[in-house]
């Protein structure tokens, strides 16, 4: 069960990234290509901690 919810949370980052990766290439704003593009940033880092915890947790069990 805990692959499945891991599995659907990586999944639902990815979805979020290339969402505000083409919000950001298709709009000519500047400010809302900013935080598009800090928004991606973001659904990166939250990526890589939760590969981080689930690393962890496999050298826990």
């Amino acid at each position: 069960m805990t692959k499945l919810i891991d599995t659907i949370m990586i999944l639902i980052d990815i979805a979020l990234i290339i969402y505000f990766f083409n919000y950001a290439v298709s709009t000519t704003d500047m400010t809302t290509r900013l935080i598009s593009c800090a928004a991606v940033t973001m659904e990166i880092s939250f990526i890589i901690r939760h590969f981080k915890m689930i690393k962890k947790s496999k050298e826990v069990h």
